[in-house]
């Protein structure tokens, strides 16, 4: 992949992954959920949120790379969930925690997908 586009996924990336950090830490009762509920469930928008960021690093870096940054990502994750648990006063919702991680282990095997594909083009 051309240099520029990879650094343009890395950079996406990043901010990606911030935003979720930062929303995910907002308390429940927050602007955010409302809204959410509202237009959709919020199990599949932090499904579909975690499998386009679990997808990323491996169009970004290298396959290796990618994949170590995936299973960092899910430990992320669930420190996220469990953070979240403290601050609200709550259990650990292992409901989203279980969605959270469904979706990375999606965004990693379509992500394998698209580079099988983009190989089989080159050929």
């Amino acid at each position: 992949m051309h240099k520029l586009i990879s650094f343009q996924w890395r950079i996406l990336w990043y901010v990606l992954t911030s935003a979720i950090v930062c929303v995910t830490l907002i308390p429940a009762v927050s602007f955010h959920n409302s809204i959410l509920v509202a237009i959709f469930s919020t199990d599949w928008t932090h499904f579909l949120a975690y499998a386009f960021v679990a997808t990323l690093p491996m169009l970004a870096w290298e396959r290796r790379t990618g994949i170590a940054i995936c299973f960092g990502l899910a430990m992320l994750s669930v420190g996220l969930q469990a953070l979240r648990g403290l601050i609200s006063g709550g259990p650990i919702d292992l409901d989203g925690t279980v969605v959270n991680l469904l979706g990375i282990t999606a965004g990693i095997l379509l992500s394998l997908n698209i580079l099988t594909l983009r190989s089989h083009v080159r050929r």
